[in-house]
C-alpha cells in the first residue's frame, strides 16, 4: 500500500521556503553564468532565530504599551536578552532571570527605604550590594552566574530610579517585575509557536554529543597505544571539548524534561571519559612490538600474550563505537523511546542482556590484571616495572571506558544495569562539582564595586540629569560580564553593539517613528533594524567580540528608542541618553582593564596550590587506622566499620573536582596556549592520575587485603605525601621501598604459605604494584609542578626512560 507525501505544518512550510528560494536562484545564477559559490540571495542560516526573537520582541512591546507599564523598553530588551537558539538555554535563563530579578526588587526596595535621605551612605551600599552579587555569582556556574549579576544591576535601577522621590520605590520595583517576566512570557511563547516540542530533537542532540565524544576518546586511546607524535596534546584537547559538552548537558536534560534522568547518566559518561584520557598523563601506554603485530603473525612465531592483549584492545577500540551504537535499542528514534517511557513493559532495554562488547571489555581488563599479576617486580628489573605499569594503566583505563559504556546506554534509556523501567525510578545521581576561586571572585566583586562607587560620585558631584542612566548603565555592563573568562572583551564587544544600535535608534528616533501613529506602522519600522544582525557574519578576527555586538546590538535598540507609554523619543533625548550609554560602557571597559586586571598565571599558579592542597588531603588516614596498625598485624575490621570508610575519599568526587579546576583554566586559557599554561593543563592531569593511584591503595587498605608490612611502606608514602608533596625526592624513594616490601611479600616465606591469610592475590598484586609505579613516575616527572615553590615552565611532549630509585 503506497503512502502519500507527509503532511507539512503551516511552520514547516514557512521555513522551507527560504531554501526553496535560494535553489531556484541558484539555478538561474547558474543559467546566467554566475558561480554557484556567489548566489544572488543569500538567505543566513540565524534568519528563523532572529525572525522568532523579534517577533517575541515586538509582541511584548505590544503587550506593554496597552498595559501602561512604566518604561515598556524592558519589556522587549528582556525577551531579546532570554532568546537563545536552544530550547534549555532559554528556559534555563529566564528561570534565573526571573530569580534574579526578584531578588533585585527586594534589595532595591530595602536599600532605598533604610537610608532615605543619606546619599554619601546609600551609593556606597548599592555599590557594596552590587560586588556582593558578583562575588556570589563567580561562584556559580551557567546562568545561575547570569541570575546574580540581574539581582546585582536591578538593584541599582530600581535604587536609582527612585532618587526623585522614594515613596515611588515600591511601584518601581513592581513595574521592573512585570517587566520582566512579560519579556520572559513573550521569549518563551515565541519559541513554541516557531520550534514546537525541545523534547523531540533533544534525545538525538544528547545522542550525538555522547557519540561523538566517546568515538574521539576510542580513537585517541588508540593513537596512544599506537604511540604516534603529540597525543597528549589531542588528548588535552578533546577533555576541553568534553568539558565543553558536560556543560551544555544540563540544557538537554531541562529539553527532556528530566526523563529518566538522563542528565546524571550523561555527566557520569563524560566525567569516565575525562579519567580515561587522563591515565594518558600518568603512563606510557605503548607496548614492545605492538606495531610488529602483523610480522609476527606472518614469520609463525610465537606471540607474547602482552603484544596479543594490546593488540586486541587497540582492535575493539577502533570497533567500540560502531559496535556500541549499532544496537537496536541505540538506533530507535525520539518517538519509540517516548513510547516505551509511557508504556507497560518490565524494562526498557531491548534485550534481557548486557552487550556482548561490554563483556568483551571486562574481559580484556581481567587479562590485563592478570598478566600483571604474573610479572615479578624488583629493585633491578627495569623492564618488568615497565610492563607492569602499562598493563595495570591499561586494565584501569578499560574499566574507564567499560563505565562510560554503561553509563552512555543508561543515558539513552537503555541499560539493564540500570532501573530504568516506568515501575521502578532511577535514583542515581552524579556530584557535580565546580572548582572555585575566591581570589577570583574577590576581584570581580571589588571590580564592579569600584566601577558603580566611581559612577555614583561622578553622578552625585556633578548633578548630572542624564547621571542615573550613566550609573545604570555601568552597572549592567559590569554584572553582565565581571565574571566572564575575558571581560575587556566582552565589554568592547557591548560597546560595538551599542554604537550599531545608536545608528539605527537615530534612524528610528528622528526619521521613522515621528512619522508613525498606530503600532503596525511601528512594527514595520523595527523589524528591518532588528533583523539586521542575521546577515553580519563574525570573521575569524572578529569572531571574539563580534557573537558580543550582535547581542548588544538588540539588546540596546529599545532603550535608545522607548521612552515611555505616550511619549516618543526626539533628537535632544536621544543624544542625551545615547551619550550617557556610550560613556558608560566606557568607563566599564576601563575599569577591566585598571582594577584587577585577569592575570592567567597568577591563576593557574592558585589552582595547582589547590589541588595540591586536596592532594594532601586525600592522603590522610584516620587516627583509629594509624593507631590499630602493628609491626605484624594489621587494624580489626571493626576500625574499618566506622571513621575509615565514612572518611575513605572518592574517586569520583576527586575527578568531579580535578575535572572541574581543569575546565575553569581551561575556560580562561585564550585559543593559542602558551607552553606555561600547557604545562599547568597537563599537570593538572597527570595530579589527577596520581590522585587515583593513591585513592585505589587506601581501598586496598580498606579492605584488609595488604599484608602489614607492606602496609606500613604504603602508610609511610602517604605520610610524606600528607606532609610535603612538593619533595618529590623522598616520595619517590618511599614508592621505591613499597616496591621492595612487595617483591618480599611475593617470595621466599610468603610463596612457601600460600594458605597465610594476610598473602596477596596475583590481581591484588599487581593492583598494588602498579599504583606504586604509576606514583613514582608521575612523582618524578612532574616534580615542577608538585614543587609548591617552582610552577611548570614547558610542558612534557613524551614520557622519558623511567629512572632508576634506590630501594
Amino acid at each position: 500500500m503506497s503512502t502519500g507525501p507527509p503532511v507539512l505544518s503551516p511552520y514547516q512550510l514557512v521555513m522551507r521556503f527560504p531554501a526553496r528560494l535560494r535553489a531556484v536562484l541558484g539555478r538561474m545564477g547558474a543559467w546566467a553564468g554566475f558561480s554557484p559559490a556567489q548566489p544572488l540571495l543569500m538567505f543566513p542560516p540565524r534568519l528563523g532565530f532572529t525572525l522568532r526573537t523579534a517577533f517575541g520582541c515586538l509582541l511584548a512591546l505590544g503587550l506593554a504599551y496597552p498595559l501602561e507599564m512604566g518604561s515598556p523598553g524592558w519589556a522587549p530588551l528582556i525577551c531579546w536578552a532570554v532568546s537563545l537558539t536552544g530550547g534549555g538555554e532559554s528556559l534555563s535563563k529566564a528561570r534565573w532571570c526571573i530569580m534574579g530579578t526578584l531578588l533585585g526588587v527586594v534589595a532595591g526596595i530595602a536599600i532605598t527605604a533604610f537610608l532615605p535621605q543619606a546619599p554619601w551612605l546609600f551609593l556606597p551600599i548599592l555599590a557594596l550590594w552590587t560586588g556582593m552579587c558578583l562575588f556570589f555569582g563567580s561562584f556559580a556556574s551557567n546562568f545561575r552566574t547570569y541570575g546574580w549579576g540581574l539581582a546585582g544591576f536591578t538593584t541599582v535601577i530600581v535604587a536609582m530610579n527612585a532618587i526623585p522621590d522614594g515613596n515611588t520605590v515600591f511601584w518601581l520595583g513592581m513595574s521592573r517585575g512585570t517587566n520582566i517576566i512579560l519579556g520572559v512570557m513573550c521569549s518563551r511563547f515565541s519559541y513554541i509557536i516557531f520550534t514546537g516540542d525541545p523534547a523531540a530533537g533533544a534525545w538525538e542532540k544528547l545522542r550525538q554529543n555522547l557519540e561523538q565524544s566517546f568515538g574521539n576518546v576510542c580513537r585517541i586511546l588508540g593513537a596512544a597505544l599506537e604511540d604516534q607524535a603529540d597525543t597528549r596534546r589531542t588528548a588535552e584537547t578533546e577533555i576541553t571539548r568534553i568539558l565543553a559538552a558536560d556543560a551544555q548537558i544540563e540544557f538537554l536534560a531541562i529539553e527532556l524534561r528530566g526523563k529518566a534522568h538522563a542528565g546524571p547518566h550523561a555527566h557520569a559518561t563524560l566525567a569516565a571519559l575525562a579519567s580515561a584520557l587522563a591515565r594518558i598523563f600518568g603512563a606510557p601506554l605503548h607496548y614492545p612490538l605492538v606495531r610488529h603485530y602483523q610480522e609476527l603473525v606472518e614469520s609463525g612465531g610465537r606471540i607474547p600474550p602482552g603484544v596479543m592483549l594490546f593488540h586486541r584492545v587497540r582492535e575493539m577500540l577502533q570497533r567500540l563505537p560502531e559496535n556500541l551504537f549499532a544496537e537496536p535499542g541505540l538506533q530507535a528514534g525520539a518517538a519509540e523511546r517516548a513510547e516505551a517511557r509511557g508504556g507497560d513493559s518490565e524494562t526498557l532495554s531491548p534485550s534481557g542482556e548486557t552487550p556482548l562488547i561490554l563483556g568483551e571489555l571486562s574481559e580484556l581488563r581481567s587479562q590485563a590484571l592478570a598478566l600483571a599479576g604474573e610479572v615479578e617486580v624488583s629493585a633491578q628489573a627495569q623492564a618488568e616495572a615497565e610492563e607492569v605499569l602499562m598493563l595495570t594503566v591499561l586494565a584501569n583505563l578499560l574499566s574507564d571506558i567499560e563505565i562510560a559504556a554503561r553509563q552512555l546506554r543508561a543515558s539513552l534509556g537503555y541499560d539493564t544495569d540500570f532501573s530504568l523501567s516506568p515501575r521502578k525510578q532511577d535514583t542515581f545521581r552524579f556530584p557535580h562539582v565546580r572548582w572555585r576561586d575566591p581570589v577570583l571572585a574577590m576581584e570581580t566583586g571589588l571590580k564592579v564595586s569600584t566601577a558603580v562607587m566611581v559612577t555614583s560620585l561622578i553622578y552625585e558631584v556633578t548633578a548630572w540629569p542624564e547621571g542615573k542612566i550613566f550609573v545604570t548603565f555601568t552597572s549592567i555592563i559590569c554584572c553582565l560580564f565581571g565574571t566572564s573568562p575575558t571581560p575587556a572583551m566582552g565589554s568592547f564587544g557591548f560597546l560595538a553593539g551599542m554604537l550599531a544600535a545608536a545608528a539605527s535608534a537615530f534612524v528610528l528616533d528622528v526619521i521613522l517613528i515621528p512619522c508613525v501613529e498606530v503600532y503596525e506602522g511601528m512594527i514595520l519600522c523595527y523589524l528591518p533594524m532588528l533583523l539586521l544582525p542575521a546577515f553580519v557574519q563574525p570573521g575569524k578576527r572578529t569572531g571574539a567580540w563580534m557573537g558580543v555586538a550582535l547581542i548588544a546590538y538588540g539588546f540596546m535598540i529599545f532603550p535608545m528608542t522607548v521612552k515611555g507609554n505616550h511619549q516618543v523619543m526626539n533628537a535632544l533625548e536621544y543624544f542625551n541618553r545615547v551619550q550617557a550609554m556610550v560613556l558608560a560602557s566606557m568607563i566599564a571597559i576601563l575599569i577591566f582593564r585598571i582594577v584587577f586586571p585577569y592575570s592567567l598565571r597568577r591563576a593557574a599558579n592558585r589552582i595547582r596550590l589547590s589541588m595540591l592542597r586536596e592532594l594532601r588531603h586525600i592522603c590522610r588516614l584516620p587516627r583509629s587506622f594509624r593507631n590499630g596498625l602493628t609491626a605484624d598485624k594489621l587494624p580489626r575490621s571493626h576500625f574499618f566499620k566506622g571513621s575509615f570508610l565514612a572518611h575513605l575519599p572518592s574517586e569520583r568526587l576527586w575527578i568531579a573536582r580535578s575535572l572541574g579546576r581543569f575546565s575553569h583554566l581551561s575556560i580562561h586559557t585564550p585559543k593559542q596556549e602558551t607552553a606555561a599554561v600547557q604545562a599547568y593543563l597537563f599537570g593538572l592531569l597527570s595530579t589527577m592520575s596520581l590522585g587515583l593511584s593513591i585513592i585505589r591503595l587506601q581501598h586496598l587498605l580498606a579492605g584488609q587485603r595488604l599484608p602489614a608490612p607492606l602496609a606500613h611502606a604504603v602508610l609511610a608514602l602517604l605520610k610524606q605525601l600528607r606532609r610535603n608533596p612538593g619533595d618529590t625526592v623522598a616520595a619517590a624513594k618511599l614508592a621505591g621501598q613499597a616496591l621492595v616490601a612487595l617483591d618480599q611479600e611475593g617470595s621466599g616465606s610468603r610463596k612457601a604459605q600460600p594458605a597465610l591469610p594476610d598473602t596477596l592475590t596475583p590481581q591484588d598484586r599487581a593492583l598494588v604494584a602498579g599504583c606504586l609505579l604509576a606514583i613514582e613516575r608521575v612523582l618524578l616527572e612532574d616534580r615542577s609542578f608538585l614543587c609548591q615553590q617552582q610552577p611548570p615552565v614547558a610542558p612534557v611532549e613524551a614520557f622519558p626512560p623511567r629512572p632508576v630509585v634506590a630501594r
